[in-house]
């Protein structure tokens, strides 16, 4: 078929988007009362949050359907469950329920989300399979009562160095001041103390926060290529990453 002419038989709004004026597109649906198509055009444009805006007051399966999509893309799964929990059976919800399942680590769960259907199954094995060793942020907090020792388990070496070299420095300074508080003048206890509150607390507290933080991300880009690997080799990647 002519591509003109192919061009021509589409509605105006998917005009719009063939030619990606996809503001004007959204505007277009949104005049057509299809407040679906508005959001998955707006979400051409990487504008998230005004497409989760025009869904906020929807509660038709598409619209469920894309905000579920939006949700599992930011890594808000129980908000994606939750609405996910409203949609009747279909093959897209419930790959959608699988993914949360899978993205959640809990297979059992997605085996029971599958409802039998083999192609799932398949993805759940091999989701199971290749799953990433994960960091543990409590327990890289929880190391870091030795600042450094959480950096070092979430493999940030030269982090954990300059956290203990940091907070040896400032201890250091801390306990040569009560020495000399002792020793020669009290004054250098004020010393103490001020290094103390305006230092060594907010370091000693910052390397847990951070062994803590560097720990979640990480495990977030693992399972990011997990998620990756899942979708090139088993075609799986129903919110279209």
């Amino acid at each position: 078929m002519n591509p003109l002419l192919l061009f021509l038989a589409l509605n105006l709004p998917e005009r719009l988007e063939a030619i990606g004026d996809f503001r004007s597109a959204a505007a277009e649906y949104l005049r057509e009362g299809d407040t679906a198509s508005a959001a998955r055009a707006l979400l051409s444009l990487g504008d998230t949050g005004e497409a989760l805006r025009l869904l906020s007051g929807s509660a038709d399966t598409p619209s469920l359907i894309l905000k579920a999509k939006i949700y599992l893309s930011q890594w808000r799964i129980s908000e994606a469950m939750d609405l996910l929990g409203s949609i009747r059976a279909s093959g897209l919800a419930d790959s959608l329920r699988v993914l949360a399942r899978i993205m959640l680590m809990d297979f059992s769960g997605a085996e029971e989300e599958s409802r039998g259907d083999s192609g799932l199954l398949g993805v759940i094995g091999f989701a199971k399979e290749t799953a990433p060793l994960l960091y543990s942020p409590v327990s890289a907090a929880r190391l870091s009562c030795l600042p450094g020792l959480g950096q070092f388990y979430a493999d940030e070496p030269l982090e954990g160095i300059w956290a203990l070299a940091v907070n040896a420095v400032v201890l250091g300074f801390i306990s040569y001041s009560i020495y000399r508080g002792y020793k020669v003048d009290r004054s250098y206890y004020m010393d103490a103390l001020l290094a103390y509150n305006f230092f060594f607390n907010r370091f000693y507290s910052g390397a847990a926060a951070s062994a803590e933080h560097t720990a979640r991300e990480k495990n977030r880009a693992l399972l990011e290529r997990w998620l990756e690997r899942i979708a090139k080799e088993k075609g799986f990647d129903p919110i279209g990453r």
